[in-house]
């Protein structure tokens, strides 16, 4: 498989590359094989693979690790499903994402809402926001 894309293309990866550079996002989270490599080509920090590179188990072996070395200084690259229920291979597609030793049997939606929670709750007292009080107006 080609890594080269069309000029249009690449030149739409260096749009979304400025754009970065200018927020600082620290979690993306992409929904497919493309949206992902999208991303991944934009940020410029990985070597770039044929999309077609990204099965589902793939995708999921990455979200696993990029969960895992998640890091609050750099943009973090979150894979997810683009499509998991309506191509008809819905329980596969789950298990595919999930891996072994996981719940049986497999649960995409679980699996990665749990995952997500536990990394945003983990991390969300070390980010700048500001935290307001709410206060009971009955007296």
């Amino acid at each position: 498989m080609d890594v080269n894309w069309p000029a249009g293309l690449q030149k739409k990866t260096y749009s979304l590359r400025d754009r970065l550079l200018n927020f600082k996002p620290k979690v993306i989270i992409t929904f497919g094989a493309f949206a992902f490599e999208f991303v991944r080509r934009a940020c410029g920090n990985e070597l770039p693979v044929p999309f077609g590179k990204w099965s589902t188990k793939r995708l999921g072996e990455e979200f696993k690790k990029r969960i895992a070395l998640y890091n609050p200084s750099v943009i973090n690259i979150l894979p997810l499903l683009h499509v998991s229920i309506s191509r008809g291979r819905f329980l596969e597609s789950h298990r595919y994402f999930v891996g072994e030793g996981g719940k049986q049997p497999a649960n995409y939606f679980e699996f990665v809402g749990t995952k997500l929670a536990s990394l945003f709750l983990k991390e969300a007292e070390k980010l700048p926001i500001t935290k307001v009080t709410l206060r009971s107006s009955v007296t």
